[in-house]
């Protein structure tokens, strides 16, 4: 079973909207493939809706500090092929033979990402054909182990605290 579990492929997975509720638009979005406790592959996109309008919150854009007036990005429809055949690459092979199982979403609050994804870049369809729908959600999982006393010092499930407390660094050195 060790040996299963070390061998599977992970994919953490980050995106940036322009607003907290459901009207909004993706403007980022970052992808890595992990294999053995180590990010073997990983894409970086900033993205512009098709039509070049954005639904923006303010109040999400003060959040993030990012200005729009200036965002330089790919359109969604150029996105859809780049990121398809990224998650794809590590599912089948260049005839479309299963290599692998479906890859392990990880993230933080990863429900509202996945389905932005679904929204605007990779149909529900396409993404569930490489991607598997076991999730791991950071919040949930520190939330639980929180409560089972094993992160005892845990002050909040936020990402910079988590990232804080497990000593990797400056949490602004991300952003």
């Amino acid at each position: 079973i060790s040996k299963c579990v070390i061998n599977m492929l992970y994919l953490l997975l980050d995106s940036e909207l322009t607003s907290f509720n459901k009207y909004n638009s993706i403007i980022a979005v970052y992808m890595a493939i992990i294999k053995n406790n180590k990010i073997i592959d990983e894409i970086d996109l900033k993205l512009l809706p098709d039509d070049g309008e954005f639904i923006v919150s303010p109040e999400n854009m003060k959040v993030n500090n990012i200005d729009l007036r200036n965002w330089d990005g790919i359109k969604y429809k150029e996105a859809r092929k780049i990121l398809g055949k990224f998650i794809r690459k590590y599912v089948f092979n260049e005839k479309g033979i299963r290599i692998n199982d479906r890859l392990i979403v990880i993230g933080q609050g990863i429900g509202g990402d996945i389905e932005q994804i679904h929204n605007n870049l990779l149909t529900k369809e396409s993404w569930e054909d490489s991607v598997d729908r076991i999730i791991i959600d950071t919040i949930q999982l520190a939330s639980t182990l929180r409560q089972m006393g094993k992160l005892p010092n845990l002050k909040s499930v936020r990402l910079e605290e988590l990232y804080w407390y497990f000593g990797l660094g400056d949490m602004s050195e991300v952003y």
